[in-house]
């Protein structure tokens, strides 16, 4: 249930998409629209399956790495916040395989205001990406 309920927390999910944007941000743009489906995240912490949340987690780092410069600062606060807080609640492997404990006063000022970044990276998929982000 703990799981759940931090994917529930954390969770910005994917509504709908379609594209048409210059190179970079083509890229991130199908990016977004293809692999940030957090479902399977959430089938994955749901299932206790700490393979897949790994596997889901680096799905959405390589999803930060393609963002545009325009929007990398807040794709890279709302990601890796994410991944954090997932880490923290499973203990899981983080993407690139770490197992040092996440620290959590960083985490929670991350936490604290990672809600602006949020609306810039929902806004910017819209705007650019035609694609729907919710929390």
């Amino acid at each position: 249930m703990i799981r759940r309920a931090a994917a529930v927390a954390l969770t910005i999910g994917l509504a709908s998409g379609a594209l048409g944007c210059s190179s970079r941000e083509s890229d991130f743009c199908n990016a977004l629209a293809d692999r940030f489906d957090l479902a399977g995240l959430q089938r994955a912490l749901d299932a206790g399956d700490d393979a897949a949340t790994t596997r889901e987690l680096r799905n959405l780092q390589e999803l930060r790495d393609l963002a545009p410069d325009e929007i990398k600062s807040d794709a890279d606060n709302v990601i890796d916040t994410a991944i954090a807080t997932v880490r923290a609640i499973t203990g899981v492997k983080g993407p690139d395989g770490q197992t040092a404990p996440v620290d959590t006063t960083k985490l929670n000022e991350a936490l604290a205001g990672v809600a602006d970044a949020a609306q810039r990276l929902s806004d910017y998929a819209l705007k650019t990406c035609k694609v729907t982000l919710q929390r």
